[in-house]
């Protein structure tokens, strides 16, 4: 039985836990019921001031409900967590873990194409001052689902995307979603056409010199998706490249190349050949020669080819 509750339109809630939790139950049971029957909106608009203080209260165990009663609306009209964007991101930064994740929940129902850029600045900020792998996960997961709704709906500026994916692919381990940026990154070049030149130019050629990338990947990380992609996406699309011999000389550099598995080295020197084909010269061809000659000895068979 619900407990009867006089909800005044002025006062915070938060000064009555118990009250508060009362008004926090009758907001969950009646006003998913009113925007179903599309009825009583006065009293639809008062649960939404409600819920505004609890999520505004520095009751931890408040503020959470509120978060709770957000997502419950969220499921029957999504346009209304918009409404409370500033008070869910400033969630986001809680250091309790259960109203964090819940803040991260609604995050997708905030974003549109005015929206989504700011929306993933601020959670890049988090994403660099995160204490905990667990954490960075969290924020680094709510960025790639939010940019990828729908294939890209919300993203109008795809090379800032771009270097939101190369970012995350520096942080410590790839930020734990390697494989997942290997895929958009290549995913990206295919279907925009714009964005081609500015990422073979600039973004490939920064994660193949990015040297952390090759010292502090373990044997098995999906750190090697990144390169594999950055390289065959370098090859693929070297007309866009004006500086071909550096990037010729970070894809046989053999010192590199020895810390990569033999599939990935396979993929730098195929890349490199395609690089030297589209900008044939005598310089190229030598930087070519100097990179792939100590490889005619590798052990691997496939690179040796």
């Amino acid at each position: 039985k619900v407990p009867a509750v006089r909800v005044h339109q002025h006062g915070h809630c938060g000064a009555d836990r118990p009250g508060a939790f009362a008004l926090f139950t009758v907001i969950s049971i009646s006003c998913p019921t009113f925007l179903l029957t599309h009825s009583q909106p006065a009293l639809i608009k008062l649960c939404i001031v409600k819920l505004r203080d609890l999520l505004d209260n520095t009751d931890q165990n408040l503020k959470y409900m509120g978060l709770v009663g957000l997502g419950r609306m969220r499921v029957l009209q999504p346009r209304i967590v918009a409404e409370y964007r500033e008070l869910v991101l400033a969630c986001v930064d809680s250091p309790d873990e259960t109203i964090r994740g819940r803040a991260l929940d609604l995050v997708s129902a905030m974003v549109s194409r005015k929206t989504l850029e700011a929306i993933v600045a601020q959670l890049m900020v988090h994403v660099r001052a995160a204490g905990d792998k667990a954490s960075r996960g969290a924020y680094v997961r709510t960025i790639i689902d939010v940019c990828c709704l729908d294939n890209y709906a919300n993203v109008v500026d795809f090379a800032r995307f771009v270097q939101t994916l190369v970012e995350i692919a520096e942080l410590p381990g790839g930020g734990g979603f390697g494989a997942e940026v290997a895929f958009r990154l290549q995913d990206v070049r295919v279907r925009v056409e714009l964005v081609r030149a500015v990422a073979v130019e600039e973004f490939c050629p920064r994660l193949l010199h990015n040297e952390s990338l090759y010292a502090d990947a373990p044997p098995s990380s999906e750190l090697f998706g990144v390169l594999r992609s950055a390289a065959w996406i370098a090859g693929e699309y070297a007309a866009a490249l004006t500086r071909p011999a550096a990037t010729v000389a970070a894809l046989t550099n053999p010192l590199r190349l020895a810390t990569l598995p033999a599939g990935v080295q396979a993929v730098f020197v195929q890349n490199a050949f395609k690089i030297y084909i589209r900008h044939r010269s005598a310089e190229l061809e030598a930087v070519l020669r100097a990179g792939v000659a100590p490889l005619s000895r590798s052990i691997q068979l496939e690179v040796q080819e």
